[in-house]
């Protein structure tokens, strides 16, 4: 009974109490990490607190991951001890954060031999990727290369892309200054598919376009090559026309048709200084609400451009509206050769900013349209459909020297985007990492190495002590 007694005083002393308590609370935490653990196992949620999302996926990535229809495999050929696999592989586990239907492993080639063969894979640090019977291979382990193959690999039909030719247009080709090599790059690593276009020589915009690209013709459009883009947009075609001042004649009238009136002069806006750019180049920093510049909010530049209008009786069936303006200290400049000579005033006459460079129209399709004896109209499947038309009053914007500028590459290709009818894929393109150096003065400098590695521990060391020393002396 003693013992009982003595077993029974202990399990009632003070002692005993806080122990149990202090069990009791280890217990319960320990269950609450637990079931905090198997909840973001299942459900893991992210958030990014660096200045400029650098650990989050773009817009365009997170869309392309919502759209995806089927499996995509990524595997990543990399040695165990290359520098480069932990980045990738923090960037690669954000797309599977954002869709099930991602995956992705890495595998090292001098372990597996086998599986770099079995898939054509000579080089570290190809990165391939896999869904049903499409392969893409890539070199560059960045979010935009990364979503780009993801389009390839998963689209159904490559979309073709014709860009006009023989009127004096910029060669897709040509790598100098003036050529679109890098515009057709960029539509290419979109995944669709770009051609050229003689249309004297083919009569027709072929059936397989998805999209007409008239970029800078310099000489006027034969009166049978209008006639065949006026069938093509009957039949619900999809044209991008850009159009500089002096140039192209007789568009005008063509355009006119489908309530978009270009300019007979050019833009001229003083705010571009600021930019360290010259007058002739607007300053492009407003944009129309529309599914080409939603969420877009960066500033692009139009070398001479003119301006492009909505007509303010439209023809029927057609809609119309603005899409870029510059700001109110522009002005349409009429007497262009003596402003290309260098020769700016303004006139009171000559009307001020803001103005329009850009301007869009979505054509009705009728009943008899489409074919000659008004069956199919629109489409090849007997589908009615709508013609879309994207008019700028400048194509120097694309070429290789402006179309890294600023805004300039993703205005063009959201618009590309939105006559493919691929609005999904309209958005700010993957940003680039920024660094921010922290700039100390030499006062900051010592506090910042004598707070935390002098004074605070030294305060924890001193309460430690002191706190010995009054048990000990309790005792």
């Amino acid at each position: 009974m003693k013992g009982f007694s003595g077993l029974q005083a202990v399990c009632r002393s003070r002692r005993a109490r806080y122990g149990t308590n202090t069990a009791l609370m280890i217990l319960i935490m320990t269950a609450i990490l637990a079931l905090i653990g198997a909840i973001t196992t299942k459900h893991p949620w992210r958030y990014d607190l660096t200045e400029n999302q650098r650990y989050t996926l773009s817009d365009e990535s997170r869309k392309v991951l919502d759209a995806l229809e089927s499996e995509v495999r990524v595997t990543a050929f990399l040695q165990k001890a290359s520098p480069s696999r932990l980045r990738l592989q923090d960037l690669l586990e954000q797309y599977e954060y954002h869709s099930r239907k991602f995956s992705f492993e890495f595998v090292d080639p001098d372990h597996q031999p086998g599986r770099a063969k079995s898939l054509n894979v000579t080089k570290y640090g190809t990165i391939v990727f896999q869904s049903g019977e499409n392969t893409e291979k890539i070199r560059e382990s960045t979010e935009e290369k990364i979503t780009n193959a993801i389009l390839k690999v998963t689209r159904k039909t490559k979309k073709i892309i014709y860009f006009l030719t023989g009127h004096g247009e910029p060669d897709i080709n040509d790598l100098a200054k003036d050529g679109n090599a890098s515009a057709k790059k960029a539509v290419e690593d979109k995944g669709y598919q770009v051609k050229t276009l003689l249309l004297m020589q083919e009569k027709e915009v072929p059936e397989d376009a998805s999209i007409l690209v008239v970029a800078g013709p310099r000489k006027a459009l034969f009166g049978t090559e209008q006639e065949s883009i006026q069938r093509y947009i009957a039949r619900g075609g999809k044209v991008f026309f850009m159009l500089d001042p002096l140039e192209a004649p007789g568009m005008e009238a063509f355009l006119k048709q489908y309530g978009i009136a270009l300019g007979d002069d050019i833009i001229i806006d003083r705010m571009s200084r600021i930019f360290g750019a010259e007058a002739r180049i607007p300053v492009i920093s407003k944009y129309q609400r529309h599914p080409i510049t939603e969420r877009f909010n960066i500033v692009s530049f139009f070398p001479l451009a003119r301006t492009v209008e909505v007509e303010k009786d439209l023809p029927k069936g057609v809609t119309a509206q603005r899409l870029a303006m510059t700001g109110p200290a522009a002005w349409a400049e009429k007497e262009i050769k003596s402003a290309l000579e260098g020769k700016i005033s303004q006139s009171p006459e000559e009307r001020k900013g803001p103005l329009s460079v850009a301007a869009v129209a979505t054509v009705e399709i009728s009943e008899t349209q489409g074919t000659e004896d008004g069956e199919n109209p629109g489409g090849t499947d007997g589908s009615k459909r709508n013609a879309r038309i994207v008019v700028f009053g400048d194509s120097d914007f694309v070429n290789n020297a402006y179309l890294g500028l600023s805004g300039n590459r993703d205005l063009f290709l959201n618009t590309i985007s939105w006559l493919a009818e691929e609005e999904n894929l309209i958005s700010i393109r993957a940003k680039e990492s920024t660094g921010r150096p922290m700039l100390l003065t030499a006062r900051q400098g010592r506090v910042l190495f004598w707070l935390p590695v002098v004074v605070l521990p030294s305060l924890v060391i001193g309460t430690g002590i002191t706190i010995f020393l009054r048990r000990r002396l309790k005792g």
